[in-house]
């Protein structure tokens, strides 16, 4: 690759209206995908809040419970169809990538491309509402370096933003969850209900919700701890690239084995919800491109001290 190009040739093509289309179909699958999580947890919270509303009539406890079991094997039944838009987007997500970053199609890994005809209705479907905007996607000073650095950064972004964002998500379900529970207890002991009673009408319209609560957390325990490795792998490409010990096909070479495992990643994780990713992407955006921007004037400041030598 010329080492004249810089990160500008990312910051062009990630705007152009093909890229953009990708970006739009990729939005939509995913939120094809949240809203099958959606259901699950309104679905869990529903039937906890139904069955404390009930705690104090007798005659409904077995009722509640039933509700529960009926809850547990509906939210599993949803489960299953989740996965399949998720592995599309990812697919899509790639094919961005691969376009944005100057990297070859790795068929093995990532299977066929998407068909445009799904690509179309899937853009136009999240096109026809007002969502948040999707030019600049890789943000920073990234016309500063050449591109092989700045296809690092977009990488090491994928996982820092990824990070962040479940971190906030799994502290947010956790409190939330703690907070049920420690309701679930405090109307028992309160109540003054018997521990047959408790568990009839308060623990066991919880169970559903328990169920989503533990799985949520487990996947995104390992969502990140997946993404902390591919972020140190990203790490290491970047202090090759500074070092200048590492040739540019060496980088691509290394930037392409990084990307597949960031599509098995976006493959296998699970979503979180959309509001979240809304009501945090601006925070999580400005401190992306400070952080990029430190690790670019920090390569720039070596470089210039280095040309002085």
């Amino acid at each position: 690759m010329d080492k004249q190009i810089t990160g500008a040739e990312i910051q062009r093509a990630q705007n152009t209206a093909a890229n953009i289309r990708l970006l739009a179909a990729q939005r939509q699958l995913y939120l094809d995908e949240k809203f099958l999580l959606c259901l699950q947890v309104s679905l869990a919270l529903l039937n906890a809040v139904l069955g404390a509303l009930v705690a104090l009539s007798a005659t409904m406890s077995i009722y509640v419970l039933f509700a529960g079991l009926v809850v547990s094997v509906v939210n599993e039944g949803i489960g299953f169809f989740m996965g399949k838009k998720q592995e599309q987007a990812a697919r899509i997500q790639e094919q961005f990538d691969c376009s944005v970053l100057q990297l070859p199609w790795h068929q093995i890994t990532s299977g066929e491309t998407v068909p445009s005809e799904k690509i179309e209705a899937a853009a136009r479907r999240f096109q026809r509402k007002q969502h948040s905007p999707l030019q600049d996607w890789y943000i920073g000073s990234l016309e500063k370096v050449p591109f092989d650095a700045a296809r690092i950064l977009c990488q090491r972004t994928n996982c820092s933003y990824d990070i962040a964002l479940r971190e906030k998500y799994l502290a947010g379900l956790s409190m939330g969850f703690g907070v049920a529970v420690a309701a679930v207890c405090f109307l028992g002991f309160f109540g003054a209900m018997s521990v047959q009673d408790w568990f009839l009408k308060l623990v066991g319209p919880l169970l559903p919700a328990f169920f989503v609560f533990m799985r949520q957390r487990q996947a995104q325990v390992d969502s990140v701890k997946r993404l902390r490795e591919l972020r140190a792998y990203a790490d290491k490409l970047w202090r090759l690239f500074v070092s200048g010990k590492s040739s540019s096909k060496r980088l691509g070479e290394e930037s392409r084995a990084l990307q597949n495992a960031l599509f098995d990643h976006r493959r296998k994780s699970v979503v979180e919800f959309e509001w979240l990713y809304n009501r945090f992407r601006s925070e999580l955006e400005t401190a992306q491109s400070a952080s990029n921007d430190f690790l670019i004037e920090e390569f720039l400041t070596a470089r210039a001290a280095q040309s002085k030598r």
